[in-house]
């Protein structure tokens, strides 16, 4: 965690925090999604929609291992 006084920091560690909240609330809604698959009109449609947010997902994952500046 950074120090007290350093607010760029603070800001940065605050994003990745909400960030964080994001990438589960993505996979979590990701989850709800795929037991619907069954009961929509088109299935394919939709499991391309979850392969596409599922995708997202593991960008989002993903994304703190690329971090180049702090």
């Amino acid at each position: 965690m950074p120090k007290e006084g350093d607010p760029i920091l603070n800001y940065i560690s605050t994003l990745e925090s909400i960030n964080q909240q994001l990438v589960e609330t993505l996979r979590f809604c990701i989850q709800l999604l795929t037991e619907f698959k069954a009961q929509v009109r088109d299935p394919k449609e939709w499991q391309e929609m979850l392969n596409m947010l599922t995708l997202v997902l593991h960008e989002a994952e993903n994304a703190p291992e690329k971090k180049t500046f702090h």
